[in-house]
């Protein structure tokens, strides 16, 4: 595989572009190849873009940097994640709390043509992550300061609601083509949800995790079944010991 190693300019035709080459290694400067190739572009604060249409464009690029770090804050899934992806601790509250006061703060003196955004007509946005941080921060220190069984790491990600719309997903992947089902089909649908969580969500629902595990809410055996796995269980045990 040959990867374009930067972004490239070409005034001739006003385009910037930039490719990974999957058939091989001839030719990987040509135009020719990049159309047909996959095409992908990176903009991250180690690197930038330097074409002139992202000239005078300061103030985007801090609101960009800014929303960024309230994304990677808010949904931190990875318990050994690091930086802004990184679970919320006791260790490392002297990192995440005074970006959640950056991020308030560049809230509060966002303006639109003079007028503070917490006072504009669109300000749902705005006032939505400002609430976030607070909500985070406060929840983080009440869980994992809590004198009965306090947290030792928070992770934001389990806040999220992509883990209901992946369950309003699975309700209607079970029922095919129909996915407006009535009160017994929910009725059912739930039951193997509960039992056996059998129903996967769609790869085209408004929100899919990769992670997805079928683990059952419920944990239904038979006497059988029950007596297989607890046999497993003795076996585990005894070979650990050994």
């Amino acid at each position: 595989m040959a990867i374009k190693s930067e972004l490239v300019y070409e005034k001739n035709s006003d385009k910037t572009w930039s490719y990974v080459d999957l058939g091989g290694i001839e030719n990987v400067d040509s135009y020719e190849v990049a159309k047909e190739s996959l095409i992908f572009q990176i903009v991250s604060y180690t690197r930038s873009a330097e074409t002139k249409k992202f000239q005078n464009s300061e103030a985007t690029v801090d609101y960009i940097r800014h929303l960024d770090k309230a994304f990677d804050l808010m949904n931190g899934k990875n318990p050994i994640g690091k930086g802004l992806k990184a679970p919320l601790t006791l260790k490392n509250i002297t990192f995440w709390e005074p970006v959640f006061e950056e991020i308030r703060n560049f809230l509060l003196n966002l303006t639109i043509e003079g007028q503070s955004i917490m006072q504009h007509r669109r300000k749902t946005f705005a006032l939505g992550f400002y609430v976030n941080t607070i909500s985070f921060s406060n929840l983080a220190k009440d869980l994992l300061t809590r004198t009965m069984d306090p947290m030792k790491y928070f992770l934001t990600y389990k806040c999220s609601q992509d883990h209901i719309e992946m369950l309003f997903s699975c309700i209607r992947a079970r029922g095919g083509g129909n996915d407006n089902p009535n009160a017994l089909q929910l009725k059912y649908t739930l039951r193997k949800l509960l039992f056996k969580n059998s129903v996967m969500p769609s790869v085209n629902s408004n929100t899919y995790d990769s992670d997805y595990e079928l683990t059952p809410i419920l944990e239904f055996r038979s006497p059988q079944r029950a007596m297989q796995l607890e046999s497993i269980e003795q076996e585990n045990e005894s070979e650990t010991f050994i």
